[in-house]
């Protein structure tokens, strides 16, 4: 079973005990949440970590809000390239 399977602890159905595999993980299919999206949203996360720490800035801890981080990473990588277009735009038709 890979990362992506498995379930973080806290995203467990209630009232349902972790069962273990032979290799001692938890079985996969008890998440209630668990999805690609959310591997996607920690790989994200995970990178933009990586880029606090080396900025020098704080990050959150991982898996406190990583939702919240990786769309606000989105949402300024985002405005910046608007604006480089927008700059590029008035630099080639106004000059």
């Amino acid at each position: 079973m890979g990362p992506s399977l498995l379930c973080p602890v806290g995203n467990r159905k209630p009232n349902v005990p972790i069962q273990m595999s032979n290799f001692g993980r938890p079985v996969a299919g008890l998440c209630s949440t668990w999805s690609r999206a959310q591997t996607v949203i920690g790989f994200l996360a995970n990178i933009f970590r990586q880029v606090h720490w080396i900025v020098g800035i704080t990050a959150p801890a991982p898996g406190t809000n990583d939702r919240k981080f990786v769309f606000i990473w989105l949402a300024v990588i985002g405005f910046v390239i608007l604006w480089v277009g927008f700059v590029l735009y008035l630099m080639l038709y106004v000059f």
